[in-house]
């Protein structure tokens, strides 16, 4: 795996000695590369929530908070204690594309995907990750 397109030289994790099965991958944010929740991406939660809308792909994985799998009001509460800064940042996390749209249940051979960065609780996809 190489991601010295992110600024990082992760080529240390090769395929042989990945964890088996499925994993995911996360990266912790530092107070300078925080997202950025916002009450839009609360009302984006909550919409889906009440069934007014249907979150799908990267702002499903964005939404749901605390990795359950479902978008839940927990996770719209862990979205209010960031925008208050009661709670820290849930960092970002790895996703990938495949046929079936976007996963973060990573494995070796979805590791040869592109990556992309998935701010945890941006729902509407407002931040921008840039590592140089």
């Amino acid at each position: 795996m190489n991601l010295s397109g992110y600024g990082y030289d992760l080529t240390q994790y090769a395929a042989d000695i990945l964890p088996s099965g499925t994993f995911e991958m996360t990266l912790v944010a530092s107070a300078n590369l925080a997202p950025d929740v916002g009450i839009s991406d609360v009302i984006a939660s909550l919409r889906h929530i009440v069934k007014l809308d249907t979150l799908t792909g990267k702002s499903a994985i964005a939404a749901d908070m605390d990795g359950s799998g479902d978008i839940g009001i927990s996770d719209v509460i862990s979205q209010l204690r960031q925008i208050v800064k009661l709670e820290s940042s849930s960092g970002f996390k790895a996703v990938v594309e495949t046929s079936d749209g976007y996963t973060d249940q990573l494995n070796a051979d979805l590791l040869e995907q592109p990556l992309t960065w998935v701010a945890m609780g941006d729902v509407d996809s407002s931040y921008t990750l840039d590592i140089v």
